[in-house]
């Protein structure tokens, strides 16, 4: 019998049917949940960014405010970091740009970070170059250089931004004072580069006393040394000095010389003495204005102490011992002439052939020193108690022996005039001010850095005094 064929739809099971759907609604319901969460996710981090929360960032104005405060209380690296922080978050013009990874550069080259500096101009200059600062950068980055002891990348950074082979023959005419006079590799040392650190040399040579000088004797002195280099041997051996420097400087540097701990210590040390210095120079200088005015006044008021003493030129026969000195005055009771026993008795070789004339002249003061004599007060005494042209009552001994003394001439006191004393009074005027400058200002100083010296630490331990006050 055939199989027949079943078309009849089985019946289905609605419980099944329902589960399953809801099942499909709750997968549904579900993934559209996750996609809002995720969508209001990436908005809150939009927004987050948009909108930085209390706390997190500073606005770009404070950023550049920081940076200016850091910078101006000598944190240069700080700075340095607050700028670039300013630089990603504000948007600046290539000029602004430019202007603040120049002085970017200047933090870190005072910072002594000289690579990171040159980066810093590197980068200035890559915004845009500006006129204004396109000399000093060039200027900073060749220094840097010459620090980190880069003398090869010196000579291609010189060659890169001057684009002239000063080795190589050029047939313009060359201008005065432009002539090379030495080269140590590519550097070139010109006759006004030389003439420029001769003067630079006397000018520092000048400085210490400068302050004490008026500006006419101050320049009047400055052209007696400019004269001792007028000539070629005196400029040759001032050029090789410079040039041996220069060499051991860059051997030095090199070397990593400046790295040393202890010569760190030492150029630190000199820093701080020499700036200590200058900023009391500075202060003085600012200060100080001493008029021909004042110089006279001050004249007028210490005339007494600008008088030109008494003073005498004499003659003298030095002899060994008093048997001698008796046959030197019986020969002048003689009439014999006073050069003529000289000559003939005077042990002292220096004057006996020339009358016995002493060249320098004796100051009635209150220096007891006398050329040809010694030290010796009672020999000032004897002369000025002599008058002119007569021979001494008394004789004078010394350890050189006995000295028979004639006056040739007498001159008496003067007082000396405002333009013989006018330096001495610049001079006296400018020390007492500068005292009490010096002291007006360090005593503002400890003031406003709270300095406390305790004075008892260094007390006399045995002292009675300091033991009673220990005990109080």
């Amino acid at each position: 019998m055939k199989e027949e064929l079943n078309l009849i739809i089985p019946k289905t099971n609605n419980k099944i049917v329902k589960k399953q759907s809801k099942i499909f609604n709750f997968i549904i319901i579900m993934f559209l949940l996750a996609i809002i969460i995720m969508i209001g996710l990436i908005y809150k981090k939009i927004d987050n960014i948009k909108t930085p929360r209390s706390g997190t960032m500073l606005p770009i104005g404070n950023i550049k405010e920081l940076a200016l405060k850091l910078e101006t209380q000598g944190f240069n690296e700080i700075s340095a970091l607050t700028w670039k922080k300013y630089l990603n978050t504000a948007g600046l013009t290539n000029i602004d740009a430019a202007n603040i990874w120049y002085r970017i550069g200047k933090l870190y080259e005072k910072d002594n970070q000289y690579d990171k500096a040159i980066e810093s101009y590197y980068k200035s200059e890559s915004f845009t170059k500006i006129p204004e600062i396109e000399t000093e950068i060039s200027s900073s980055i060749q220094q840097c250089l010459e620090s980190l002891g880069k003398f090869s990348a010196l000579k291609y950074e010189l060659d890169s931004r001057v684009g002239i082979d000063l080795s190589k023959d050029n047939d313009s005419k060359v201008l005065a004072g432009n002539e090379i006079v030495a080269e140590i590799g590519y550097e070139k040392i010109t006759k006004s580069d030389l003439d420029k650190r001769i003067e630079s040399m006397i000018e520092q040579q000048l400085s210490p006393f400068a302050d004490n000088l008026p500006l006419e004797e101050r320049n009047k002195q400055k052209e007696i040394m400019l004269k001792q280099f007028s000539s070629n041997t005196k400029k040759l051996n001032f050029l090789n000095q410079i040039v041996f420097e220069d060499i051991l400087y860059r051997k030095a540097r090199e070397d990593k010389l400046v790295n040393d701990k202890n010569i760190q210590n030492i150029l630190k040390s000199q820093e701080k003495s020499f700036l200590a210095q200058k900023i009391i120079e500075q202060e003085i200088n600012n200060k100080i204005n001493i008029t021909e005015s004042d110089m006279k006044n001050y004249y007028e008021s210490h005339k007494n102490n600008y008088i030109k003493p008494e003073k005498a030129k004499i003659s003298h026969i030095l002899v060994a011992n008093e048997k001698d000195a008796l046959k030197v005055h019986q020969r002048l009771k003689n009439n014999e002439l006073f050069k003529d026993i000289a000559k003939d008795m005077s042990i002292d070789s220096k004057t006996s052939n020339n009358s016995g004339e002493i060249k320098e002249w004796i100051d009635n003061d209150k220096i007891s020193y006398i050329a040809g004599f010694g030290d010796s007060v009672e020999a000032k005494k004897i002369i000025f108690e002599t008058k002119v042209k007569e021979v001494a009552k008394r004789d004078i001994k010394t350890d050189k022996g006995i000295h028979i003394v004639k006056v040739d001439k007498l001159e008496k006191q003067k007082e000396k005039s405002f333009a013989q004393v006018k330096q001495d009074l610049y001079q006296t005027l400018r020390t007492e001010k500068e005292r009490e400058i010096q002291t007006k200002f360090l005593s503002s100083l400890k003031n406003k850095y709270n300095v406390v010296i305790h004075q008892s630490f260094f007390m006399d331990n045995n002292n009675p005094q300091v033991k009673e006050q220990k005990k109080k």
